[in-house]
């Protein structure tokens, strides 16, 4: 009983070290390829939502999608079931643009997530590891 288990055992062990046949090494154009989908399709769908962030009053949430060209921040009322922009996003552009010294428009803001500070008269973002905020009044 024994001797009938070991050699299918033996024989299976020796099929899984040996090479298998076609299986060559990819090359570098291959892995660069790769390595570059997720940039080179992010922008053909267009209002694919990303992850949803309720806010603290539990009645109303944000998030971002996806639109020709970029993303947009959309706020959403659930009792009414009403949308709106969470904010002016070419005045938010325009004032990191001018703070940062880099160029943002308003499909291009450099963050996807953000918070809500100051009862909703300010907003809260980070972008390469630098922590951002912004009045949503004076835009500053």
């Amino acid at each position: 009983m024994k001797k009938r288990l070991i050699v299918p055992t033996f024989f299976l062990a020796g099929i899984g070290v040996l090479p298998l046949a076609g299986n060559g090494q990819a090359t570098r154009a291959e892995y660069d390829r790769a390595l570059n989908l997720q940039k080179n399709y992010e922008g053909l769908p267009i209002d694919l939502p990303d992850n949803v962030s309720w806010l603290p009053a539990g009645d109303r949430f944000i998030y971002r999608k996806s639109i020709e060209g970029g993303h947009e921040f959309v706020l959403v009322d659930a009792a009414t079931q009403t949308k709106q922009p969470a904010f002016d996003h070419t005045k938010l552009a325009a004032a990191l643009s001018s703070a940062s010294g880099e160029n943002y428009t308003a499909i291009t803001l450099p963050f996807a997530r953000f918070h809500f500070t100051d009862g909703d008269a300010g907003i809260e973002f980070a972008v390469e590891n630098t922590r951002w905020q912004c009045d949503l009044h004076t835009w500053t």
